[in-house]
């Protein structure tokens, strides 16, 4: 008597890199023989009736954001109709700095038209025009352009996750601030472009990390005034100076402790020295210090506003 495991080895599956139940039908497979090959290790369920080889998974898994290729593949593989991945899924997909705890949500565009707007469990269909300019592929899925992407992201959601995906875009010469005003001349009458032209116009290259930049989200909706970025004061470089106040502010820049030209020590002893040592350096100049972290941020941010404004008070706009 043949065993399951050597009827399973004999199975032809879809010549896809991902199938649906319906699509593995067609060749005679029906969903008794799907849970065998599932519950053997042929195949890998990526999403609801979704699936693809154990093979193809092995070879795309992992590789560099391969997890986010057969996701979004099987997302699209979903919808009958043609979409493109884009928002902060398309980031994800493109290697661009996340905000934390970023939601796993497939964003999905499809054209007027062909589809209406629907939500599945990590997966949103959203209907907007998707000109032939804003089309690209990457790692064979079909996705919007750098520019659109940030552009997508900056009409759906918060400040702070624009500067994070922007920012980083900007600084590692993925998108360019002239394609991105082109993008936002085409979205011009989308939903949600005025919030995004406003966001888009406070991207910078010079920020170096999520923290960074949305360090500086906060303080555009604070009210604060807006420091410049990335400055060198001597043999020191900080994250934020605010010149007139004579203020240094510091989002856990451990990494450029090694002012001298030398790497930073491992040791956590050393850091806290360097750390020391440099902030003394920046006193001994004039400057106030002022330096925070991400658990500063997400948790205490009120108290780190009032740091700040208790530094910049004469200098804040009480209009």
């Amino acid at each position: 008597m043949t065993s399951d495991r050597t009827t399973m080895c004999r199975v032809t599956l879809p010549n896809k890199l991902v199938f649906t139940a319906e699509d593995a039908h067609a060749p005679g497979i029906p969903p008794m023989r799907l849970r065998r090959l599932l519950r053997g290790g042929q195949i890998v369920r990526l999403r609801k009736a979704t699936y693809t080889s154990s093979r193809t998974y092995e070879r795309i898994a992992h590789l560099p954001r391969g997890d986010v290729v057969l996701a979004t593949f099987a997302a699209q593989n979903r919808i009958a109709v043609p979409t493109w991945v884009t928002g902060l899924s398309g980031a994800r997909l493109r290697g661009l700095a996340q905000p934390h705890a970023a939601a796993p949500t497939i964003e999905l565009l499809a054209q007027p038209g062909t589809a209406t707007p629907r939500r599945y469990p990590e997966l949103r269909v959203q209907v907007a025009r998707v000109p032939a300019a804003h089309r690209d592929e990457l790692f064979g899925v079909r996705c919007t352009t750098t520019a659109r992407t940030i552009t997508d992201v900056a009409r759906r959601h918060p400040l702070s996750t624009t500067l994070i995906v922007g920012d980083h875009a900007l600084r590692s010469e993925a998108v360019t601030s002239e394609q991105l005003t082109a993008c936002l001349a085409d979205c011009d009458r989308m939903t949600g472009i005025v919030g995004a032209r406003t966001a888009i116009a406070q991207l910078s290259g010079l920020r170096e990390s999520p923290l960074e930049s949305e360090s500086f989200a906060l303080f555009i909706e604070e009210g604060l005034p807006l420091p410049e970025c990335q400055v060198w004061i001597g043999r020191d470089r900080v994250d934020f100076l605010w010149p007139e106040a004579q203020l240094v502010g510091e989002a856990d820049g451990r990494q450029k402790y090694a002012c001298d030209g030398g790497p930073p020590e491992d040791e956590h002893g050393d850091v806290l020295w360097r750390e020391k040592v440099r902030a003394e350096r920046l006193e001994e100049q004039g400057f106030w210090v002022v330096r925070w972290t991400y658990a500063d941020l997400l948790h205490r941010h009120a108290l780190l506003v009032r740091r700040l404004r208790a530094r910049l008070g004469p200098w804040i706009d009480t209009r």
